[in-house]
Order: structure tokens, then sequence, then C-alpha cells
């Protein structure tokens, strides 16, 4: 009872993020909630970590390297999209090529070995938390981004039209795909893990079961028969 009240109460935490973060763009730093937000750094940060749980896979899966190599790169493609404001400051359109060059070397790398891949993309779609995870990625993808469009708010608001409306209810959007996708890779991650982790436990325990204890005794050996001992002289 009290594990599900605090799954009730950490859930309504999370889902009232956005808004805090909203209210802190809006309240105490007076932006119009751009790309050097509160908002924007905090589904930047969600991103990164969704690439880092990607990466770390890879790192410590090998069955599972390939496919985790390519997720990292769609996610790390995402992020740098969401940067280009930043990057732009250094070169107009860095933001382009080095997305291009990272779909391009992930890419192939997954490709050397499909099979791989495929199979890796398999065990992400047969498990549970992947419903979630394409939750997350429909909000992300398609409905924010239809949600944001600026032909719909112009004929909401038409001549009272300000682009912070817009952006103001389009992030919480963003933010309602950004955690869950997060949230989802790193619950991936860490069953894979688990899993990997249980048959080398298991093994430990089979070696250790089949040693004998430092400083066991063993077994007295049983008595032979006083007629087996003369059969053995004997022969």
């Amino acid at each position: 009872m009290l594990t599900a009240a605090a799954r009730a109460g950490a859930l309504l935490c999370l889902v009232s993020v956005p808004v805090l973060l909203l209210w802190l763009d809006i309240q105490w730093l007076h932006n119009t909630v751009g790309e050097f937000s509160v908002t924007e750094l905090g589904q930047l940060a969600l991103l990164a970590a969704t690439v880092l749980a990607w990466l770390y896979l890879a790192r410590r899966s090998v069955d599972d390297r390939r496919f985790a190599v390519l997720a990292a790169a769609f996610f790390a493609c995402m992020l740098i999209r969401e940067c280009d404001a930043a990057l732009d400051l250094v070169m107009d359109g860095l933001w382009q090529i080095l997305a291009t060059l990272v779909a391009l070397a992930c890419l192939t790398y997954s490709l050397s070995d499909w099979r791989s891949t495929l199979h890796g993309m398999a065990r992400l779609a047969v498990s549970r938390i992947s419903l979630v995870l394409f939750i997350g990625l429909a909000i992300l993808l398609a409905y924010s981004r239809l949600f944001g469009m600026g032909v719909l708010w112009q004929g909401l608001l038409d001549d009272q039209y300000l682009r912070v409306f817009k952006k103001a209810a389009e992030e919480p959007a963003v933010w309602g795909g950004s955690f869950p996708t997060a949230a989802a890779s790193v619950g991936f991650v860490r069953d894979r893990l688990r899993r990997r982790a249980r048959p080398k436990l298991r093994r430990r325990h089979t070696v250790v079961r089949g040693q004998a204890r430092p400083g066991a005794r063993r077994p007295p050996r049983p008595a032979r028969e006083p007629g087996e001992t003369r059969r053995r002289a004997s022969g």
C-alpha cells in the first residue's frame, strides 16, 4: 500500500515538472521560453540521458551493441537538432553537418552486422517497456510537432497571435514525450544488463557448490568388509 502511494506521489511530481519549469521561465526568468530557457534545458537533459543510456548498453552488452549504437545515434541526432540555436552561433548549419556525420557513421556500423541489429531491435519490440517508449516517441515526434504548428495557433489567435503562446503550449507537450522516452530507455537498458548478469551469477553459484570449502572435513570413507579385503589380498 505504501509503495503504491509512493509511486503515485512520484508520478504526480513528475507530471508537475514541466509546468513548474514553465512557471520559472515566465515568472522568475521573464523570458519567452526560447532556446536558452529552463524548460528547453530540461528537455536537453532528458535527451542526453537517453543517449547515454543506450551508449552504456552498447559498451556493456556485446549482443545489443549494434542496435544500441543505432538507437543512441537516433536520439543523438534529435539532441543535436534541439541544440541548433547554440550550434548556429559557432557556424551556420553546423547542426546539420554534425547530425549527418553521426547518422552515417552509426548506420554504417550497425548495418555491418545487420542480423545482430535486427535481433536487438526484436528484443526491444517484444519487451514490456517498449510500449512506453513508443508512446513517448509518438508524443515527441508527432503530437507535439502537430500541436505546435504555427498555422494552427495563428488561426486560433488571429490578430492576437504571439509566438510565446505557442511555445508555452508546445513545450509541456514535448516534455510529455521526452520523459517517457528517457524512462523507458533507462528501464530497458537496466533490464538487459540484469538478464546478462543472471547466467554469470548462476555459474558462480554452481562452481562454489562444486568446490569444497576451505578447512571443511571430508566425509569418512565407508569401512570395507573383511571378506572383500581378503579377496583383494589373495588376488
